[in-house]
């Protein structure tokens, strides 16, 4: 600090939180660190010889499950040392969630107005949702990119990379994830205000479809381990595996999209395969409505076509409802159902279920 009477106090008030953090006196703890974040912490005075300072009360705070000022301190230390908080990694992304605050851009941005940010589109889905299909078509209408935003790809669930959306900030893109709601994802969907659609589909149609994939010529799966000897399984022992390796996945995925959205978390908007293959046109005009893409119906329309009669762009496949529960057996199909139970507040009618 540059003045030094204010040094002393503040080093005064930060050792002897430190003393009581070690007696375990946590109330006198909250009550000092309070008087230094309050007095200090945003005073012009504070400055880089202060970080050591800071990086103690941020050990202490965690300590005692105080977030909301993790989240405080995390910000100001990252002013001081010109960084960007999310670079704090998981003291940032932990205390975010634990404070129940949401992320800004400036978390990982900090020299971005958010006038000069792009507007960001994520299509967070399952597998075999005709995702590809709406992005394709979403990205034509917008004439904008559609960038993958984590760093792994083929049917993994993904993580969206910091760095790689910074470096996207200021263009418009429509990406395509198949993403839960989790801690690192929620952040960097409400920094960036990212409009979010979730795309789900009848879970046994979208399983039996994953598995034809596999069990095809694409190797549509890094994730699938057993992908190489499915070729010597029977059909039952494929879909056994499928359903074993993505089911509780697909689940797991829509739980996490309803509560990120029932808790203030996130605004998505629900979408359903089948919805969207009833009327294509009409679906996606609406998404895009929600989504801030202007276009007129005409181009919605004719971009729509060109994506759905053209097989490489949409990479849809056989696509027919109800062939899920028709290729497997009992077993199979109760094995599904019976996972619900482990989610009582979420109605998974949208799955099929």
């Amino acid at each position: 600090m540059k003045n030094p009477e204010k040094d002393v106090a503040m080093r005064a008030l930060a050792n002897g939180a430190a003393d009581a953090y070690n007696a375990g006196d946590f109330d006198t703890v909250h009550r000092l660190l309070e008087q230094v974040i309050e007095t200090y912490l945003h005073d012009p005075d504070f400055g880089g010889s202060d970080v050591g300072i800071m990086d103690i009360m941020i050990v202490m705070l965690e300590g005692m499950d105080d977030f909301p000022r993790v989240i405080e301190v995390i910000r100001r230390m990252s002013q001081i040392i010109d960084e960007a908080p999310f670079r704090f990694g998981l003291r940032y992304f932990r205390s975010l969630t634990g404070s129940g605050f949401h992320a800004k851009l400036n978390d990982f941005a900090p020299r971005m107005n958010r006038a000069d940010k792009g507007r960001h589109v994520l299509i967070a889905c399952i597998q075999k949702t005709g995702s590809t299909f709406l992005q394709t078509a979403m990205m034509m209408i917008a004439d904008c990119a559609g960038p993958k935003l984590g760093l792994s790809y083929a049917n993994e669930e993904n993580t969206m990379h910091p760095e790689t959306v910074v470096s996207l900030a200021a263009t418009n893109f429509v990406a395509q994830e198949h993403c839960r709601a989790t801690p690192q994802n929620l952040a960097i969907a409400q920094g960036f205000d990212m409009n979010v659609v979730v795309l789900t589909r009848n879970i046994f149609d979208s399983l039996v479809s994953l598995r034809d994939m596999l069990a095809g010529d694409t190797h549509g799966s890094v994730a699938a381990l057993f992908q190489d000897d499915m070729k010597d399984m029977d059909e039952e022992t494929q879909l056994d595996a499928v359903i074993t390796r993505w089911a509780h996945w697909q689940l797991d995925f829509y739980t996490s999209w309803v509560r990120a959205e029932r808790d203030g978390l996130i605004a998505c908007q629900f979408w359903s395969y089948e919805d969207i293959m009833y009327d294509k046109v009409a679906a996606v005009q609406e998404i895009c409505r929600q989504a801030g893409i202007k276009a007129s119906p005409e181009h919605i329309r004719a971009c729509v076509e060109t994506v759905d009669g053209n097989k490489e762009l949409s990479r849809k496949n056989v696509g027919i409802s109800g062939r899920g529960r028709k290729l497997m057996n009992e077993r199979q199909i109760s094995s599904i159902q019976v996972m619900t139970r482990f989610y009582p507040d979420i109605d998974f009618t949208p799955l099929g279920l």
